[in-house]
């Protein structure tokens, strides 16, 4: 084994332990901000249940298009891992239509910074190696149109803070894979993805790069969810969804009679 892949196994092992210790020590639901004062939970929409619905059942089609035409190798790839997290939040999106899960708005968070880096890497990294095969309906679907999905979630999920431990699943989650590739590896004696062969000099900046890459794009979530909350606080909206800051301000008759 070579020196590069001592210090990526050591970076594995420090990344993990140091998720394993946030998230026991600043559990990401034990936080206030899933609870926050500022989540209006309205009532469920017809139109917010059909986009549920209709997102999962375009998941459900693009998975098994996927399953089908790859025989089954696509369940090895971190895109596919990404995809069914993602299939399971719509599904559990339609069992919880009030919105009144803590885990479910945790998974949310999750799952948009490990998308976002996932078409990163995709469209920046491996188009230039794979070229045409990247370009075909699941392909666009599970690298960049399911990013779509989960940002218009996001937009209209409920107006809350995002807690930075949260950061450490984003974190365990990307290591878990990048172990499993390892294994895989071990067994088959081939990398899954190029960019992931611990042999090679640079591999240990690669591994510290896309797991800053993940950290990265939870950082522009906290940021994300930071906005809403500022512009929740800034125009607050009435129980009907109308914002309190367009209607024009009505003056008392007493006053009108002065």
């Amino acid at each position: 084994m070579s020196s590069s892949a001592f210090i990526v196994g050591g970076e594995l092992v420090l990344a993990a332990v140091a998720s394993l210790w946030v998230i026991y020590y600043q559990a990401p639901l034990a936080h206030e901000e899933y609870v926050s004062s500022y989540a209006l939970r309205p009532p469920p929409r017809l139109i917010g249940r059909l986009f549920h619905f209709s997102a999962l059942v375009y998941f459900l089609v693009v998975a098994s298009a996927d399953l089908k035409q790859t025989n089954g190798s696509c369940l090895l790839y971190y895109t596919f891992w990404n995809f069914m997290l993602q299939t399971v939040y719509w599904v559990w999106a339609l069992v919880d239509p009030k919105r009144t899960s803590r885990a479910r708005s945790m998974f949310l968070d999750l799952l948009l910074p490990t998308s976002m880096a996932t078409v990163v890497v995709v469209w920046t990294i491996l188009y230039p190696l794979m070229g045409d095969e990247l370009q075909n309906w699941i392909s666009w679907t599970q690298h960049g149109g399911n990013l779509a999905l989960l940002l218009i979630e996001f937009v209209c999920s409920d107006v809350r803070s995002v807690p930075l431990g949260t950061g450490a699943l984003v974190g365990l989650w990307a290591t878990t894979y990048a172990t499993f590739a390892w294994v895989v590896h071990s067994f088959y004696n081939v990398w899954l993805y190029p960019f992931l062969d611990v042999d090679q000099p640079l591999a240990p900046l690669w591994y510290l790069g896309l797991l800053a890459l993940h950290i990265a794009f939870f950082g522009l979530v906290v940021l994300l969810a930071a906005i809403k909350v500022f512009i929740a606080e800034h125009m607050p909206v009435d129980f009907d969804g109308t914002s309190k800051l367009l209607l024009p301000k009505v003056t008392p008759k007493a006053t009108q009679n002065r």
